[in-house]
């Protein structure tokens, strides 16, 4: 059952991902479509999957948990705004609501940018904490003597 919870959140988190970047260019102008605001999300987000990809090389996780963390945080994000939305459509007693005005035309925009906003948060928190990591891999114990001292490495011998 977690695995499928886990892989629908994945999905969600995806359709999210792919639709969030395919807003990014209503009129196929390419990258003349693109907003200042769209331009810094784009690498502030980079920068946060970045941030979570170090985060797990760090504790020894692959390439693939990064992008799952980051992935699934977009997932969770997407369900609480279309559940705030979901609220906000219910609750809404204006029957006009349906029609496109300026009013929520800079509604829209508010909301792209709540929506960045959280996608940020949420790619910036989905990285692991160093506090679980395993000890480097290249480490080596230290060797002891029959009575249990710490011997000398060649390092210290030498000086």
């Amino acid at each position: 059952m977690r695995i499928l919870l886990a892989s629908i959140l994945f999905i969600i988190g995806l359709i999210a991902l792919t639709l969030t970047i395919a807003l990014f260019f209503p009129n196929s102008d390419g990258v003349l479509d693109l907003s200042k605001l769209e331009i810094a999300f784009l690498i502030l987000y980079g920068s946060a999957a970045q941030y979570t990809y170090q985060r797990c090389r760090a504790i020894g996780q692959g390439a693939f948990n990064a992008a799952q963390r980051v992935t699934n945080s977009a997932g969770i994000c997407a369900l609480i705004l279309i559940a705030i939305l979901a609220i906000g459509y219910a609750t809404s007693v204006d029957d006009q609501a349906t029609s496109l005005s300026a009013d929520q035309s800079d509604a829209m925009g508010q909301l792209q940018l709540v929506w960045f906003a959280a996608l940020l948060i949420a790619a910036y928190l989905s990285a692991p904490s160093l506090s679980t990591a395993a000890p480097p891999s290249d480490s080596q114990p230290t060797k002891h003597d029959p009575e249990g001292q710490p011997l000398e490495t060649h390092t210290e011998a030498t000086k």
